[in-house]
């Protein structure tokens, strides 16, 4: 596999998230505030504006890791159900991630980086001054794609909570409920029964799309039965397009392959100079530290 042939596959998976019948799907099952609300008001009443993914990553103003900023692959506001006055919407990341096991830290740290920085990015957007009663909740929602064993088949929330370790006050909830982090692992589980209906729904539906072994087109058929809606035809070719991609990877030996097939492909995505290091390692199923070594070798 070629350097192209990984951009191809990134761009592919956030390719799915550019339409909101996706989106709608991912807040109901995902984000407690769309619980109750129909797939349709979620996709025509509360999404908010076009979804805008293309080959360059979404990139807000603040510090980050990668050219000064933080780069998402899916960023938009949502209008909340049950607005009032004080707040109106919520801000939300969506990231695809292939391939966990070759990076340094874990993605709930990475995720509680990008929620930090959409916050402190509403500055002179949603609030300014000193009115941080304005802040608006954000998610980060990170989709696992080839999660380890122990995390298959699970969805992990990380939230803001209040501790009192002296009396009974209780500060209202909505003045700290600010971000949340969510880690969606996909597989197949034998017990559904301590997750909500929505999340079981869309742990099932999205693991079969993303098997090897299942059959793309029942998969998409089933899915769109699940949810009582049809799929417009170009958003059935990007999930069947992304899920071809994961399997040339498997064939190709980039996931599963040699050690000399990782690094010859790393070497080839260095030299383009369009993907991150951490990009790289997450495709290659390299460690962090080898990328590095690699660049620093090929610069020398």
């Amino acid at each position: 596999m070629n350097e192209q042939d990984s951009i191809m596959y990134d761009e592919s998976f956030k390719s799915i998230f550019a339409y909101k019948a996706m989106l709608a799907i991912t807040l109901k099952s995902l984000i407690p505030e769309y619980k109750d609300s129909s797939l349709e008001d979620i996709r025509d009443k509360y999404i908010q504006g076009d979804i805008g993914i293309d080959s360059d990553k979404i990139v807000t103003s603040g510090p980050g890791v990668e050219d000064g900023h933080v780069r998402y692959d899916v960023k938009f506001d949502a209008l909340l159900p049950n607005a009032t006055d004080k707040h109106m919407k919520i801000i939300i990341n969506i990231e695809g991630q292939k391939n966990t096991t070759s990076l340094p830290y874990r993605i709930v740290t990475r995720g509680i980086y990008y929620a930090c920085n959409m916050v402190a990015s509403e500055y002179g957007t949603y609030f300014s001054n000193s009115h941080y009663e304005n802040i608006e909740k954000v998610y980060s929602i990170w989709i696992s794609m080839s999660p380890n064993e122990k995390e298959k088949g699970s969805i992990i929330r990380y939230r803001m909570s209040e501790e009192n370790l002296t009396n009974d006050f209780r500060e209202d909830k909505e003045n700290y409920d600010k971000l949340e982090v969510v880690i969606f692992n996909l597989g197949r589980i034998d017990d559904y029964s301590h997750i909500t209906y929505n999340e079981r729904k869309i742990m099932k539906s999205l693991t079969e799309i993303f098997s090897e072994h299942s059959n793309k087109n029942d998969a998409i058929a089933h899915m769109e039965r699940e949810y009582e809606t049809e799929f417009p035809e170009s958003m059935k070719e990007a999930l069947v397009n992304v899920c071809n991609w994961n399997e040339v990877f498997e064939e190709r030996g980039i996931i599963k392959g040699t050690e000399q097939t990782k690094l010859d492909t790393a070497l080839r995505m260095i030299a383009g100079g369009k993907l991150s290091f951490e990009e790289i390692a997450s495709y290659t199923d390299l460690p962090l530290e080898k990328v590095q070594e690699l660049a620093e070798g090929k610069s020398a």
